[in-house]
């Protein structure tokens, strides 16, 4: 099993099925821009492809992907509501990790 850090960073490690590899999307610039978008729609396109996702992580809170897919196909149906109820879901799980810390 590979193991990888990316500490502070906003990435999906996942299967990438046309290059039949495994492929982290990291979508963090150096200075800390993050395309939050892009990260949604990215790994809600992955779930709607049946993607085997490894790891995702949000500003640097890791995402449990299982959790994550059960709830925004619970009872969504145009993808751009997976994609808003994906951003809250996560924007909350990452007020309540803040909030820890």
């Amino acid at each position: 099993m590979e193991m990888f850090t990316l500490i502070g960073r906003t990435f999906i490690a996942y299967d990438d099925k046309n290059l039949g590899r495994s492929t982290v999307g990291l979508l963090t610039q150096s200075q800390g821009n993050t395309n939050e978008d892009e990260w949604f729609s990215l790994l809600v396109n992955l779930f709607e492809s049946n993607s085997k996702i490894y790891v995702g992580a949000f500003r640097g809170m890791a995402i449990d992907i299982d959790e994550v897919k059960s709830i925004i196909f619970h009872d969504a149906n145009q993808a751009q509501e997976r994609i808003n109820m994906l951003k809250d879901l996560i924007l909350d799980m990452l007020q309540k990790f803040e909030n820890k810390l």
